[in-house]
């Protein structure tokens, strides 16, 4: 769907088969809030395009915008990702710069205030990687520690209460943490033994009572994980063995679904119903919701499809990133 610009391609409203983001090149890093998009170029400069309503696209407006414009101020990013209405990257020193709606607490300063242009997060340091969930965010630490802020409804902080926070707190009983995922009122941590952990809403499944978990659980039967992704916007965890072919999909209040057959996984993606697979020869597998008529799947078709199919019109794929009715992905040229 692009009918507040998310396909950045300058056109309205939706496309079912893939189309080249206009104005881009030499990026590296790709990324997708839940109606917005981002892209960090190898000079170390964000990009972004979509709804803007709160400033999520950084660019000083509140203006939505269907072709990429820089962020303004931000240099030396190598890492940045996008919730509900904010944006977080992460640049090269490991500090954290947060812009767009505050309502939750999301930009980590204290107050609600939104801001349309970047701010740094003055109490993370030394930060290696970032994680978006809809109205909280994740921050993995050098030395394997875990910090969250945002909305906590749901225990999606983990640190053992249900309360917001405005301000970064450190995720109990985490340790040897490689890996991040966030979503709608969950977390999770791929930990160097190959596990996963959750806390808030995805976890009852693992809890008999079946309450959202304030704390850290181990997720059960899914071990030997080398990969996790989250859905911004939805409650799907994905994560991939480390032999690269067997996978698992689950939600909340479900078992995890093992899952092979499509050959080598490098990565996965997940967005509002839709599942994305990048396999290790460059190409794209998509299925679930395909957002009739958004076209979302990237099949030429606006049908649901339950079993993987590839995205056309594609190859030589490096990343993918989903949102709500819309897909991205990165080629080995930058494009």
């Amino acid at each position: 769907s692009d009918e507040s610009g998310q396909l950045g391609a300058g056109r309205l409203p939706y496309e079912t088969r893939p189309g080249r983001v206009v104005g881009l090149a030499g990026v590296r890093r790709i990324a997708s809030g839940v109606n917005h998009s981002l892209a960090v170029r190898s000079d170390g400069t964000v990009w972004t395009w979509g709804i803007n309503n709160v400033g999520q696209l950084g660019d000083g407006s509140t203006i939505n915008n269907s072709k990429p414009a820089q962020v303004r101020g931000l240099v030396e990013v190598v890492q940045a990702c996008g919730g509900a209405g904010y944006s977080l990257a992460l640049r090269q020193d490991g500090s954290v710069w947060a812009w767009g709606e505050n309502y939750y607490g999301t930009l980590a300063d204290g107050t609600q205030e939104n801001s349309p242009v970047p701010k740094q997060v003055a109490q993370l340091s030394s930060i290696s990687k970032l994680a978006c969930g809809s109205a909280h965010a994740l921050a993995l630490s050098s030395d394997g520690r875990v910090w969250a802020w945002g909305s906590n409804a749901e225990g999606a902080l983990g640190d053992g209460s249900k309360t917001d926070r405005s301000w970064p707190v450190e995720v109990s009983g985490l340790a040897g943490v490689v890996e991040l995922a966030a979503g709608e009122d969950f977390s999770a941590a791929l930990t160097l033994d190959g596990t996963v952990w959750e806390w808030g809403v995805v976890a009852p499944y693992a809890d008999p009572r079946g309450a959202p978990r304030v704390y850290p659980v181990p997720a059960v039967g899914v071990t030997g994980v080398a990969a996790i992704a989250g859905s911004v916007n939805s409650f799907s965890v994905l994560a991939i063995k480390a032999d690269r072919k067997t996978w698992w999909r689950w939600t909340t209040g479900s078992t995890p679904l093992s899952q092979a057959g499509v050959g080598e996984l490098m990565a996965v993606a997940a967005g509002y119903g839709q599942t994305l697979l990048l396999k290790t020869d460059g190409k794209v597998l998509s299925f679930g919701d395909n957002g009739n008529p958004f076209g979302n799947l990237g099949d030429g078709t606006s049908e649901y499809r339950d079993t993987p199919g590839p995205v056309v019109d594609i190859a030589g794929i490096v990343q993918v990133a989903a949102g709500t009715w819309h897909g991205l992905a990165l080629d080995a040229t930058g494009k």
